[in-house]
């Protein structure tokens, strides 16, 4: 992981710190890490690349990151109604894993550009949304190299639940339907979290960071064990 004193900033491209002004137009996944950021909580090293950056603002971050070594970067959207309450867009705009500094300017571009796509055109109709105004900001983010991944929500007004899916290898075979997470269901009884329920995953296929990036792994057979311990579990929550 890079150094915390490596600072990429330009007027389109900025650090996600918890100091820094990051403007409306940063998207609702740079300010949601910014929100993290400021909890307290770490957070890979993380820039987000606004929707008017010029080519060399993004070839100049490309530059840092080669810098400090080959690293994998996570390309992510990051529209301005996208991570709301009612409107988050999961799956509909392009996450792209794996991604090579030399090749930033190519991902940051397409994924600017899924907000324009047919399928979110679509989910934009079904909810009412006005159609997109154009390409979204990006969030460029140091890719961790997860053997497990997933999501957590807290639940309830009083914050007395966690719900937890889970895969292992990368986060995206959740997301993109080719695997079943492990959901557990944690409840907060005299301070301490313990799983009320637990789903058994299935999945058929694992994704892993390798040195060219990403690579999938089919499995002769479905995997059903537990993703997360006991532990680990109430750790997250």
């Amino acid at each position: 992981m890079r150094s915390e004193n490596a600072i990429v900033m330009t007027e389109k491209v900025l650090r996600i710190t918890p100091e820094v002004h990051l403007p409306p137009g940063a998207g609702g996944k740079a300010q949601g890490l910014q929100l993290i950021a400021r909890a307290g909580l770490s957070i890979p090293p993380a820039w987000v690349v606004l929707r008017d950056a010029a080519e060399a603002e993004i070839d100049a971050l490309g530059e840092e990151l080669l810098r400090g070594g080959e690293v994998a970067c996570v390309v992510r959207s990051s529209a301005e109604d996208e991570d709301r309450g009612a409107t988050s867009f999961a799956g509909v705009h392009e996450s792209l894993l794996g991604v090579r500094a030399q090749d930033l300017r190519r991902a940051v571009t397409e994924v600017a550009a899924s907000t324009v796509s047919r399928r979110a055109r679509s989910y934009r109709r079904e909810l009412g949304l006005p159609p997109p105004s154009g390409p979204c900001s990006v969030v460029v983010q140091e890719m961790v190299p997860a053997d497990r991944a997933g999501v957590a929500f807290g639940i309830g007004d009083d914050n007395d639940a966690v719900l937890i899916e889970a895969v292992e290898g990368l986060g995206d075979t959740a997301v993109d339907g080719s695997a079943t997470p492990e959901m557990l269901l944690l409840r907060r009884i005299e301070g301490a979290w313990r799983p009320a329920r637990r789903t058994a995953r299935s999945q058929g296929v694992v994704t892993a960071a390798s040195g060219t990036g990403v690579s999938r792994v089919m499995l002769s057979e479905l995997r059903h064990g537990d993703v997360l311990d006991d532990r680990c579990a109430a750790q997250l929550a």
